[in-house]
């Protein structure tokens, strides 16, 4: 009865265990894990996250950190090789605030950037001339826009300022990932629930000849009370860059 007991209580302590993360990458092992905050302060008795990167062998400590954020991220990895000379660490808050923090691997690891997913974390990618690129989904960005309403970012790794962040993007370096969050919400076939996202991804990607024509198409689709003029003239509150669609020729 007790093997029985001993194995129901495994059972159930899975889940938590499978959040924890573990890498080993370019001889350092990076390790992030869930544990009972005992010291003194606002987290204590609270669960947090433990991150700690060590020499592969595990007897040189390199860094370690106590953080709010749980090891986990969705459907994406706690901890992945990203490429080049960077590793990426996932956590959130409560299935909430997915944060990745990136480590740069050389000389030797250490934390340069972070990224706040909210609830839609996605992979970052990083190109032929080794830059950084990821997508966010952002609710709220417009003032009176309710509903299911994901505004997409691209942010890549300004690794070059003082300070390394991940800056927003747009134009077209950052275009293809626009593009396959435009193209996802078109294939959705819900355009009077999707113009304003799909609107926002077609300016954000800088191809003017192709966002026309899709935005002219997009037109047709809506009810006469949906001023896609107007919305596009409203998206640089967001940060967005401008765009008339009156500019469109045809």
């Amino acid at each position: 009865m007790k093997i029985h007991l001993l194995a129901w209580l495994a059972a159930f302590a899975l889940p938590a265990a499978a959040q924890n993360a573990v890498l080993t990458h370019a001889g350092h092992t990076f390790s992030y894990q869930e544990s009972l905050e005992t010291a003194e302060g606002d987290l204590q008795g609270e669960v947090i996250g433990v991150i700690h990167v060590t020499r592969e062998d595990g007897l040189v400590s390199i860094y370690q950190e106590k953080t709010a954020l749980r090891p986990g991220c969705g459907d994406e990895p706690g901890a992945e090789y990203i490429g080049g000379d960077f590793v990426a660490l996932c956590g959130h808050l409560g299935g909430r605030h997915y944060t990745k923090t990136l480590f740069r691997l050389s000389p030797e690891p250490a934390p340069v950037a972070q990224l706040d997913y909210d609830d839609s974390p996605a992979p970052i990618g990083i190109d032929r001339h080794g830059v950084l690129r990821t997508r966010v989904l952002r609710r709220d960005v417009f003032a009176g826009v309710t509903g299911p309403a994901y505004f997409p970012f691209v942010y890549a790794l300004d690794g070059a300022a003082a300070k390394p962040a991940f800056r927003r993007e747009f134009g077209a370096g950052a275009r293809p990932l626009y593009r396959d969050y435009y193209e996802t919400l078109k294939r959705e076939g819900k355009p009077r629930v999707h113009y304003r996202a799909m609107a926002a991804a077609l300016v954000a990607g800088g191809d003017k000849g192709f966002a026309c024509r899709e935005l002219r198409a997009l037109q047709k689709t809506l009810p006469a009370d949906a001023d896609l003029a107007g919305w596009l003239r409203t998206l640089p509150r967001a940060g967005y860059p401008g765009f008339e669609l009156t500019a469109c020729k045809g």
